[in-house]
């Protein structure tokens, strides 16, 4: 009987060691996918937290791949004088590629949680064609248009169509041809060199962050192919403007309410073309604090707003 115990305890212990065994997919996630999917494992002290890595480091299995091809074309990009690095814009566009994620198995040792994560290529592909389909048509508009907010927005699509197509070749092999070249591109912006003008700003405050203002609205008119002058006699445009912070009523305890507007006009002469008006406000425990968070979303606004001005 002693011995009938012995053995049962040693099978027993035997097979709750064989349970808590580690699977061989964590340290060998490639063994269990096909040739069509990608795979990565994931860990984390919750199993959300695990599938979440595993994601993760399926995106960051993309960029190294993506990046090391992307440097093979750097030189072409250079000679065409677009950026010669792959833009955020692939990176904040895949999530819905990324969808097509699927996590395949999990384990708990009881130490931390793990996640197998597999990802189709040939799904991933089909969802990287159609955005691309969609930037194409995008743009065969915007070549028609031949203004200089369509030449802008014709360039970062054309930008943003080559970092999918990147991601495609990776998954695919090949690339999709252009229907717009970066010729056509190039032709259509010096069509447009005569109609460029020269800009004088004033933007009237004595707030600290005028200058980071000022800086940001010049930015944004030179890369549409403008110029900024510092004499104003040589102008062909001014921009006059105010920046107002208001303190708003709010009857919480501890915390404050601050609006920041931005108003510029466009003048020809004495003229006024063309105006915006920009207007953020936000809560918070002090002016300091939502100041800090209202700018950077007022240059976003600046950004998409001020071809309306010039």
């Amino acid at each position: 009987m002693k011995k009938e115990k012995i053995i049962f305890l040693t099978l027993f212990l035997f097979l709750g060691n064989f349970a808590n065994a580690k699977p061989s997919w964590i340290n060998a996630p490639s063994e269990y996918c096909s040739k069509d999917e990608i795979c990565a494992v994931g860990t984390g002290e919750r199993p959300a937290k695990a599938k979440s890595d595993a994601r993760t480091e399926i995106m960051k299995f993309f960029k190294t791949q993506i990046k090391s091809s992307f440097r093979s074309s750097e030189s072409s990009d250079d000679k065409n004088g677009f950026s010669s690095s792959i833009s955020n814009s692939i990176w904040n566009g895949t999530d819905g590629i990324l969808e097509g994620v699927e996590i395949k198995e999990s384990f708990d040792d009881d130490d931390a949680f793990y996640a197998l994560a597999s990802f189709n290529k040939d799904n991933a592909s089909k969802i990287i064609k159609t955005k691309i389909d969609e930037l194409d048509s995008k743009m065969k508009s915007l070549l028609k248009q031949d203004t200089k907010l369509s030449i802008i927005e014709l360039k970062n699509a054309f930008e943003e169509r080559k970092d999918l197509n990147h991601f495609y070749g990776f998954l695919k092999n090949s690339f999709i041809p252009e229907i717009i070249s970066f010729d056509d591109i190039q032709q259509l912006m010096n069509k447009n060199i005569a109609k460029n003008e020269k800009f004088f700003i004033e933007l009237n405050s004595s707030d600290e962050n005028r200058d980071e203002l000022v800086s940001e609205i010049k930015n944004v008119i030179t890369s549409t192919g403008n110029f900024i002058v510092l004499d104003k006699s040589k102008a062909t445009r001014n921009i006059t403007g105010t920046i107002k912070i208001n303190k708003e009523y709010l009857n919480i305890a501890g915390f404050e309410k601050y609006s920041v507007e931005l108003n510029l006009n466009c003048l020809k002469g004495k003229e006024i073309i063309s105006s915006i008006i920009i207007s953020r406000s936000e809560t918070g425990r002090s002016k300091e604090q939502i100041i800090n968070s209202i700018m950077p979303k007022l240059k976003d606004d600046l950004k998409k707003q001020i071809y309306q001005l010039i």
